[in-house]
């Protein structure tokens, strides 16, 4: 049976930024009028800009805030592609810039090397209360990529470690991800497209129900939230 998702379509990027600044910006202040400290993740790639921009200059009590990615290029994070550098000059800036970021490159020479470095760090990691996901044109989400042989030990629920070691053959840098187990655990989870590029990957997705083929479908069981532009 195929899920049936919430999605929202928005006639353009700015007025689905702002619409997703307000959705975020409202549950972050829930959380904190509950007296807790809320935890952001986020995706890296250039989808998301316009919406951490908007996003950064609302007024959030953001001292408060904690911020994560998804995933992370084993690259310097003064790299182009680097997410943290992504998240550094396009959300924590404004308002925003009071925000707790905690980013998961290292300075080891590989993943490996860092792997108990990472995990200390990861220690502090909370329940998100706000997951914004994304999603390529292959279905992948995080650094979760369809035909990766360890894919199945990502979105395992018995896997008790956070985040695991994404090594592509066809790719020059190794890649970090944080696994399903933790990211499932956000109390709301919003997948962030543009495009009827991405809309026909999602559609298809929502066909085969396959996360094998297109690990975005891992999440259609979890109340999951589309916000999408043309």
């Amino acid at each position: 049976m195929n899920p049936e998702l919430s999605i929202i379509e928005f006639k353009n990027k700015d007025v689905l930024s702002k619409s997703l600044s307000d959705k975020v910006s409202y549950l972050l202040d829930k959380t904190i009028s509950l007296s807790k400290d809320p935890w952001l993740v986020v995706p890296g790639g250039s989808t998301p800009v316009d919406f951490f921009d908007n996003l950064s200059s609302r007024n959030i009590d953001w001292n408060k805030v904690h911020i994560t990615l998804t995933d992370e290029r084993w690259v310097k994070t003064d790299s182009s592609i680097s997410n943290e550098a992504l998240v550094r000059n396009s959300l924590l800036k404004n308002k925003a810039c009071a925000a707790k970021f905690h980013g998961l490159k290292t300075n080891h020479g590989t993943i490996s090397e860092a792997f108990y470095s990472i995990k200390k760090r990861l220690e502090v990691f909370e329940k998100p209360d706000v997951l914004i996901v994304g999603m390529g044109l292959d279905g992948h989400t995080a650094s979760m990529f369809p035909n990766d042989p360890n894919l199945a030990e990502y979105f395992s629920l018995v896997n008790t470690e956070i985040f695991s070691r994404v090594k592509n053959k066809d790719s020059e840098y190794e890649r970090i991800t944080l696994n399903y187990n933790y990211l499932s655990s956000a109390r709301n989870i919003i997948l962030l497209i543009h495009g009827l590029d991405k809309m026909e990957v999602l559609n298809k997705a929502m066909e085969e129900n396959n996360p094998m083929k297109y690990p975005i479908s891992v999440f259609f069981n979890n109340n999951l939230e589309v916000y999408w532009s043309r």
